[in-house]
């Protein structure tokens, strides 16, 4: 039973995260460390709890857990793979009437509230984590920044 909760905050790096130009249905995969969060590290037992992003580009963008590091995009998918391949845990989509403008050239998402249970299955204490672009759009890269701040809950 857990008495106490320690919230935390793990963000993505502008300049080293979510860096690739995206076509419609493409992803980029990152591991963020969640050991500097305190509450969580080696397995990285925790809840997520909230997922705000903010973008250059108004686009309806998908953001998906993953318990491993994902190295080979599209064993996410059931397509030609079977189930028990899987290393999505849970997923949030937003749609681009879901970014609010922020100053002259950035949008925000965010929502609240989830309840996601996530464990680290490489005992690396990370967060492995997706971006999917799913507008006809393509993300533009580097310009085409995305930064991802993941709100996590964790027994302390």
């Amino acid at each position: 039973m857990v008495t106490k909760e320690s919230v935390a905050f793990v963000d993505s790096d502008v300049a080293a995260h979510f860096t690739d130009s995206l076509v419609q249905y493409a992803s980029e995969y990152e591991d963020l460390d969640l050991t500097r969060t305190g509450g969580v590290g080696g397995q990285a037992r925790c809840f997520i709890s909230s997922v705000r992003l903010i973008a250059a580009q108004n686009l309806a963008w998908m953001v998906s857990f993953h318990n491993k590091d994902n190295t080979a995009p599209g064993t996410d998918s059931v397509i030609g793979h079977t189930y028990n391949q899987n290393t999505m845990i849970d997923f949030w989509p937003f749609a681009t009437t879901d970014g609010y403008i922020l100053g002259a050239s950035a949008y925000v998402y965010s929502v609240t509230g989830l309840k996601i249970p996530y464990r680290d299955d490489e005992n690396a204490g990370q967060l492995h984590i997706a971006l999917h672009n799913r507008s006809t759009t393509t993300k533009i890269a580097a310009t085409g920044y995305v930064q991802v701040r993941v709100g996590v809950i964790g027994a302390a």
